[in-house]
């Protein structure tokens, strides 16, 4: 793909990765793979750095995220804060934003 190429060599070298802003991606794909998409966004940040801003309506998109962070097993709070590389904000009508990531309440205990 030339854009990702783009985007990944000619950008590697600085020191923040663009912010990628996708609209609705889940649009006409299979349940399956609109959860596909939150592992590829995952891959991507996780691999070259690339930030996302994404709108969506899937809640299949959404739940794959909430995997994502419970599977990954913070230590603590602090590293729920820090490391987690997705938050969810909700844009109800008339009414300002609310988030679904609850900075120090909502962590996963490390389990050995």
């Amino acid at each position: 793909n030339i854009l990702f190429d783009y985007m990944v060599k000619d950008n590697m070298n600085r020191r923040a990765m663009p912010i990628v802003i996708i609209e609705e991606p889940e649009m006409n794909l299979h349940p399956k793979y609109q959860s596909l998409l939150a592992d590829l966004f995952l891959e991507l940040s996780e691999r070259y750095g690339f930030r996302f801003i994404i709108e969506t309506h899937s809640e299949y998109m959404i739940r794959k995220t909430q995997v994502e962070v419970k599977n990954s097993r913070y230590e603590s709070p602090e590293a729920l804060n820090a490391l987690n590389p997705f938050q969810v904000l909700y844009f109800p009508q008339n009414e300002s934003p609310r988030s679904l990531y609850l900075p120090h309440r909502n962590y996963i205990r490390h389990h050995h």
